[in-house]
Order: structure tokens, then C-alpha cells, then sequence
């Protein structure tokens, strides 16, 4: 017995080395700055990151430990979340310099089951991240946006976003939920 949980505690060792590593790659990718004192903020932030998310490498005994997520998962989320952005982006930029009548800002709820509070914060970035929306409340499963058109709200309502947002934690896809309130903004 003792030899097993010596290989389950190496196996969160490592787990946790290889997510630092990944995070510390970005970091390097993404600022571009190698001296010293960069080197050293990138390691500090990798470090608070672990720290915040230790539940994941070392869960408190008796709590359920959280999902590892899935890395081809993630790319793949991330690529289609490129495209909508650019999408978006291109369908509002057609709004504002067509006529004025598209532009008909709205606030709409809707509720979503996501397997988490980390899935639930992701869904409603993902929907901030989309050109024209903007997530103003997450409250238990109910969620607050504000779109700059009625059909920018109706493809988050029936788009696959909290579905795609609800794979990245669980194997089975999320439900949304059809419960939706839509009001014009003055």
C-alpha cells in the first residue's frame, strides 16, 4: 500500500512540474523579455497560479479532487474561439457602419449548467471575449448579458458556447437551460 501512494503522490508531482512548465513556456512566449527580472516575474507568476489552483495537484482530504482538463480540448476550444472572435468582430463592424436600425442594444439572462465555478467564470469571459457581448452578472446557474443586437444574444441563446465551455471540464457535453428574459436597453 505504501508503494502505491508513493506513485499516486509522484504522479501529482509530476503533473504539477509539467502544468509549471507549460505555464512558464507561455509566459517566456508571451512576453518576449528575458532578462533577470522578467525571468523572475514569470516565475513568481507561475508560482501564484499553482499556488490558487492547488486543490487540483493536492485536494483536501475527503473533497473530490478537481478535473485535469484536457489539453487537446483546450487547443481546440481556444482555435474556435478565435474564429468567433474574428467572426463578431466582423459582424459588429458591419452593424456600426450599415444603418443604425441592426443596433439595438439588449440585456438577456439565460442559465446554463456548468460542472463548475471555474467553467461558469470561463463561459462568461469566452462570451465577454465575442465582439458586441458582454457578461455583466454570473449568479448561481444565471447568467447577465448585454448584447449590442438582438441577433448577437439569439446566437449566444442557441450557439454551442456553454456546451464546448462544459466539455473542457466533463466528458459529457453541458445543458443549457431554455429559460430567457430579454429587455430592450434604452
Amino acid at each position: 500500500m505504501e508503494n502505491r501512494n508513493t506513485n499516486f503522490s509522484d504522479l501529482k508531482l509530476t503533473r504539477l512540474l509539467i502544468h509549471a512548465g507549460l505555464l512558464f513556456v507561455g509566459w517566456l512566449v508571451l512576453s518576449g523579455l528575458y532578462d533577470v527580472f522578467h525571468l523572475l516575474l514569470g516565475v513568481l507568476s507561475v508560482a501564484i497560479v499553482i499556488f490558487l489552483n492547488r486543490q487540483s495537484y493536492f485536494p483536501v482530504e475527503g473533497e473530490r479532487p478537481a478535473k485535469s482538463f484536457n489539453l487537446v480540448r483546450i487547443l481546440f476550444f481556444h482555435l474556435w474561439m478565435f474564429k468567433e472572435m474574428v467572426m463578431s468582430a466582423v459582424f459588429v463592424v458591419r452593424c456600426v457602419f450599415s444603418s443604425s436600425d441592426k443596433l439595438r442594444p439588449c440585456l438577456f439572462s439565460f442559465e446554463s449548467r456548468q460542472p463548475n465555478d471555474l467553467a461558469k467564470v470561463v463561459l462568461g469571459n469566452s462570451m465577454t471575449l465575442t465582439p458586441g457581448t458582454l457578461t455583466l452578472d454570473i449568479e448561481d446557474d444565471r447568467f447577465l448579458i448585454h448584447a449590442l443586437t438582438r441577433e448577437t444574444a439569439q446566437g449566444l441563446i442557441d450557439g454551442p458556447m456553454p456546451r464546448k465551455v462544459a466539455r473542457l471540464f466533463v466528458n459529457e457535453t453541458g445543458e443549457m437551460m431554455t429559460s430567457i428574459q430579454m429587455e430592450t436597453e434604452q
